[in-house]
């Protein structure tokens, strides 16, 4: 299982200083050091803190879904828990991240197409770190912040080949509509169809219409009252040595995760180097 381990995009893109070259901040927006780092500056957005943040890469899905968000802790006293959880309350903020890539026409190279991470939520870090003030964000506000640096990375020859009258500002308003994410609360259900079929991040209603970029997110709560009266009641009815199930965890509470559009997926999609499903209904 290889894991890589890195800081957020925002440090990354620090290093690009005001009088740098376009070119240069394109290629920190698209380079595998800037995917690398999608996921890290995805805590910082959906939680509006600038924490530091250790994001792990997981090459393989199945190492991706067994993997946890840190850190994660019992914060809350009342439904009680009847059993003794696993609790690791002093790992640094971690998030987790996988990327599935996709294939352009030709065939003989990929691109980053859909990014999966494993956050922490607002409500879980107030509870942990006193006067932090930290503020939930939705999935979209990350995919609205990818959608603009990849707008404003778009040379002359592929603004002019996106289907819009106007300039860079025009893309936005006319090429692009920004969907609310779909939100589950079973990690069951956010997994479905990865990692062969993933959630379309991206689709339009009909050909030649505005691109969707819609994301999909799991939200669980940091003391899930009705997951916690389900568990203490399986607790107590399992033989000895039988784990509970995964969502019994505190590893599992508190979290927000996020299935995101890759920069260079948006990119290719708007100037048409790559397609996207046709969904009228949408997903």
């Amino acid at each position: 299982m290889k894991k890589i381990v890195v800081t957020g995009l925002s440090a990354a893109l620090a290093l690009v200083s005001a009088s740098a070259s376009a070119g240069l901040a394109r290629g920190h927006l698209y380079s595998t050091a800037a995917v690398n780092a999608i996921c890290g500056d995805a805590q910082q957005i959906v939680t509006s803190t600038s924490l530091d943040v250790n994001n792990v890469i997981q090459s393989e899905w199945n190492a991706f879904v067994q993997s946890d968000a840190a850190p994660y802790s019992v914060v809350g006293f009342f439904p009680p828990l009847s059993y003794t959880p696993e609790q690791a309350p002093n790992l640094p903020l971690t998030s987790q991240q996988h990327v599935i890539y996709g294939l352009y026409g030709t065939g003989n190279r990929d691109y980053p197409q859909v990014v999966s991470c494993k956050m922490k939520n607002a409500a879980y870090l107030n509870a942990t770190i006193p006067g932090l003030g930290a503020v939930d964000q939705a999935c979209s506000a990350v995919t609205q912040e990818i959608v603009d640096n990849v707008v404003a990375s778009l040379t002359n020859p592929e603004v002019a080949s996106v289907v819009v009258d106007g300039d860079k500002e025009d893309i936005i308003d006319d090429a692009v509509q920004f969907d609310a994410d779909q939100v589950d609360t079973a990690g069951f259900a956010w997994t479905a169809g990865f990692p062969d079929h993933p959630y379309p991040v991206l689709y339009r209603t009909e050909v030649g219409g505005p691109l969707h970029v819609k994301a999909s997110a799991l939200i669980v709560e940091p003391h899930p009252a009705g997951a916690i009266f389900a568990c203490n009641g399986i607790a107590g009815s399992l033989p000895p040595g039988v784990p509970l199930p995964s969502f019994c965890q505190p590893r599992k509470w508190g979290v927000r995760y996020c299935h995101l559009p890759a920069p260079e997926y948006v990119r290719a999609a708007l100037t048409g180097e790559v397609e996207v499903p046709v969904l009228p209904t949408g997903p």
